[in-house]
């Protein structure tokens, strides 16, 4: 199978896991055992093993979607693979639920670019710089977000 082909049936997997699965399915993971498959989500995002990360955030996406790092952890490996629409409608969904994550705004705001939505990518990345003011955020997204706007102007 291409490169391309299993890419494209690990997205495949793990988007029918959204589609398919119910709250009442969520129930069934308990706190423990979803907060392991996230630091597991989090590990293969960190090795660089992004099919792995996909499957496992899209099964937490899909089995909570109430719960925005399992949002962002999705968008965030969908974006990778080029999915920039749909990485945009999960960092939406993150950003609703936490509107004080500079990272998923200014997220938000590359893939808002990325379609050619320019007005909206660039109120995101204003949030993003005005989040980063924020005590746990990081401070490097300013920067990113500042380089991204300026390219916007």
């Amino acid at each position: 199978m291409k490169n391309n082909e299993k890419m494209d049936a690990v997205l495949g997997r793990a988007m029918a896991l959204v589609n398919q699965l119910t709250p009442a399915q969520a129930s069934a993971l308990s706190e423990v055992d979803s907060e392991a498959l996230y630091n597991a989500g989090i590990d293969a995002l960190e090795q660089d093993h992004f099919e792995d990360a996909l499957e496992i955030f899209g099964h937490l996406a899909a089995l909570m979607p109430g719960n925005p790092r399992y949002s962002f952890g999705f968008a965030l490996c969908l974006q990778h693979f080029g999915e920039i629409q749909l990485a945009g409608e999960y960092y939406s969904l993150a950003y609703a639920l936490d509107p004080s994550d500079a990272a998923c705004a200014f997220r938000l705001g590359e893939c808002l670019a990325n379609v050619g939505q320019i007005e909206a990518a660039r109120d995101a990345l204003g949030a993003a710089i005005q989040l980063t003011e924020l005590p746990k955020s990081d401070p490097g997204i300013r920067h990113l977000a500042e380089q991204l706007l300026d390219q916007l102007q």
